[in-house]
């Protein structure tokens, strides 16, 4: 009967239109999945330079901090603490030297 055929026929539009809708929304999760992706790579990238500025940036303070204290600057800081020191212990070991000397 044409009754039978007429909803037989919007059965299968409305499976047909079920199934477009399905496909749109696989196609839209799909596209936000890429895009998701695409930005969590950016912002990795993003991230990754940053920090690599960051450490150059360190590594270039350190290196010019050094070399003031080896010496750069106003005069070898480094250099003249390390002499300061070592000739403080070699006065210290000389007079503890005299005094075991005189002592005995």
């Amino acid at each position: 009967s044409e009754w039978v055929k007429a909803i037989e026929m919007y059965r299968q539009e409305r499976r047909r239109g079920k199934a477009r809708e399905q496909s749109r929304k696989a196609a839209e999760r799909n596209v936000s999945q890429m895009l998701s992706l695409t930005l969590s790579g950016a912002v990795y990238a993003w991230r990754q330079h940053v920090h690599e500025k960051k450490a150059e940036t360190m590594h270039k303070k350190q290196t010019e901090t050094l070399g003031m204290m080896l010496g750069g600057g106003e005069g070898p800081i480094l250099l003249t603490r390390c002499f300061n020191g070592w000739h403080e212990q070699v006065l210290e070991r000389h007079h503890r030297e005299e005094t075991e000397k005189f002592l005995h």
